[in-house]
């Protein structure tokens, strides 16, 4: 278990504290320390709170807006491990080497120097290689999800007229020709979203999905 300094906890020491909800936590009195939790765990495999906190850090995670503090950051993850794990089951889903390097020297980038982004994986004990393997997944998850979910969704030029009809208002006063791109394209983002939305369920409902409080509790 690694701490943001880059402190690795002994394993058995570890594996003693992953039905708690809590890693290496105490009451302050005994003067123990907090120094990482089990914020989650997926199947069998443990989420940490310090791979939510690194990723953030790092800029490989993207809060959701609709969310607060922890949440914002747990959902984005947790959703990337549950489609990672089922690309990889289905396993026909692979990149190139060409597109790995891509992502890392565009990742890359965003650093002012590359002193700045060495200085990073300084701080939370990780090389090179561990961002791209979490740069690769992110991207698996991206290109999986679109494929995944395009083949069920679909708009139909019934669909549109019917949205037009409905909502004639919500297109500024245009002809139904005039806004059809735009309506084919407002049905296929909503389209889009529900199935995910589903396909996420059936996700969390396979692999078991829990969220842990800070008090240990199983939020399901």
């Amino acid at each position: 278990m690694r701490h943001p300094g880059g402190l690795i906890l002994p394993a058995a020491i570890t594996a003693a504290f992953l039905c708690a909800g809590a890693a290496w936590a105490s009451v302050a009195a005994s003067g123990w320390t907090q120094l990482d939790r089990i914020v989650a765990v997926v199947g069998d495999n443990p989420v940490l709170l310090s791979d939510l906190l690194m990723e953030n850090d790092l800029g490989l995670l993207e809060p959701v807006d609709n969310k607060e503090g922890l949440d914002a950051l747990l959902e984005p993850y947790l959703n990337r491990l549950m489609i990672v794990r089922e690309a990889n089951e289905v396993g026909s889903f692979r990149l190139s080497p060409g597109q790995i390097d891509a992502a890392f020297k565009g990742y890359l980038s965003r650093f002012p120097t590359r002193a700045a982004f060495d200085e990073k994986l300084r701080r939370w004990g990780i090389d090179e290689k561990e961002v791209e393997r979490r740069l690769a997944h992110g991207l698996i998850a991206s290109l999986y999800t679109e494929s995944r979910i395009r083949f069920f969704v679909g708009v139909l030029p019934s669909d549109i007229e019917k949205e037009y009809n409905n909502n004639p208002g919500r297109w500024g006063g245009r002809g139904i020709n005039e806004a059809w791109n735009d309506i084919k394209k407002f049905l296929g983002a909503r389209a889009f979203q529900k199935e995910r939305d589903r396909w996420l369920k059936t996700l969390r409902e396979r692999y078991g999905l829990k969220i842990i409080s800070e008090e240990g509790d199983d939020r399901g």
